[in-house]
């Protein structure tokens, strides 16, 4: 996970990747607690449960 400033005036969006394929799997809109409780509230329990870790750069 990690967050992408894309408008001059500290617009951001927040970027989850597959970490083995580098992949972009899912984009949400700023960078707060929120964005990320959307990403996982929207993925099926099945997948939740696939997690096995999740990295971020701060």
């Amino acid at each position: 996970m990690d967050e992408v400033s894309f408008v001059k005036d500290h617009k951001y969006l927040t970027v989850v990747l597959d970490f083995k394929t580098g992949r972009v799997t899912w984009l949400g809109k700023e960078r707060k607690a929120d964005t990320l409780n959307d990403f996982f509230e929207k993925m099926p329990q099945k997948k939740l449960k696939q997690i096995k870790a999740i990295t971020m750069d701060m």
